[in-house]
């Protein structure tokens, strides 16, 4: 794929996450499926991280005791950096959904393209930097928990 259709590619991601939420609404209802959660967790990768992620080896969906979601990395080979993305069932807000993939995905980019994973400094300077960068691309706020 060439340059200009990557910028493309990029643009209408950015647009749709957008124009989704306004016309959707931010608590408009939906079905969590493993499907509708890697569909828009492609439509972040693309909006967000100009697609270099790699999809996660699976979306695991359940009630957590503790958390809405979380990320967790492992290795099937020595060069291979996978994750298993994991969303609470009890999210029922679009946009909190939203924001919640989008928080885990900071997290995927940790391990996958700056290599780095330190458990007890996960909500960084490192991962903080992409405050901004979720703002302005998809129109999603960046917290330290969920």
């Amino acid at each position: 794929m060439g340059n200009a259709a990557t910028k493309e590619k990029i643009k209408l991601a950015r647009t749709k996450l957008k124009t989704h939420l306004k016309t959707k609404g931010e608590h408009a209802d939906f079905e969590m499926t493993e499907t509708f959660c890697l569909y828009w967790w492609h439509w972040l990768n693309n909006a967000i991280f100009d697609g270099i992620l790699t999809p996660p080896t699976r979306i695991e969906l359940r009630c957590f005791r503790d958390s809405m979601g979380w990320c967790k990395p492992w290795r099937p080979n020595a060069k291979a950096r996978r994750v298993t993305i994991g969303l609470s069932t009890d999210i029922c807000e679009r946009k909190e959904f939203l924001t919640i993939l989008a928080h885990e995905m900071v997290h995927q980019w940790e391990w996958e393209v700056a290599k780095k994973w330190e458990p007890n400094i996960a909500h960084g300077k490192r991962f903080f930097s992409w405050r901004g960068k979720l703002r302005v691309r998809a129109g999603l706020p960046l917290e330290r928990t969920y």
